[in-house]
């Protein structure tokens, strides 16, 4: 999300239009699923408006044919730094990365797919995609322009795909 606001000027996209050209740009002929793991605030940071705006998106994405959304809680936090005193605020999640890494497993390990496109540039991703490979299967990785790109993920991924390159094919139009 963050390297799409970043890099794609905030064009919306259409997300069964995305995953059609992902399918057609890997020359794959059904989709199997498409899964959006996110963290979602909960308690009274729930109620700002992006929080509001997030859950209305959540829930148009679930309803796409073949999308499968899963919400994990986000915590947000403050710390006080001992050294000058400054007030910082964080979120905490717990679950996305690891869910996401055990789930990518477990689909390839049960032959559900055999070509999986991740939109994502998270090291942490990097040893699943390995572990993908390693039962047989093409692990596409995709990035707007390869910001957040890291180097250990892309050199276990079979190719990159830049999403800013296809953007046209799959950018929501202004009436919609």
């Amino acid at each position: 999300y963050r390297s799409w606001r970043e890099t794609a000027d905030v064009r919306r996209v259409d997300f069964s239009r995305l995953s059609n050209w992902l399918m057609k740009r890997v020359g794959a002929t059904h989709l199997w699923g498409a899964h959006y793991y996110t963290g979602i605030e909960i308690g009274s940071a729930a109620e700002s408006d992006a929080q509001r705006n997030l859950s209305r998106f959540l829930n148009d994405l679930e309803v796409l044919p073949g999308y499968f959304v899963y919400r994990f809680p986000r915590r947000a936090r403050s710390g006080t730094c001992p050294n000058c005193g400054a007030e910082t605020r964080f979120s905490l999640e717990k679950e996305v990365d690891t869910t996401m890494v055990a789930d990518m497993l477990r689909l390839a390990a049960v032959n559900a797919f055999d070509v999986m496109v991740l939109i994502s540039g998270d090291t942490d991703h990097a040893p699943a995609v390995e572990g993908v490979k390693m039962l047989g299967k093409k692990v596409y990785l995709a990035s707007w322009g390869g910001y957040g790109l890291s180097t250990r993920l892309l050199r276990a991924a079979f190719d990159h795909i830049d999403l800013l390159e296809g953007i046209g094919n799959f950018e929501m139009s202004e009436s919609a």
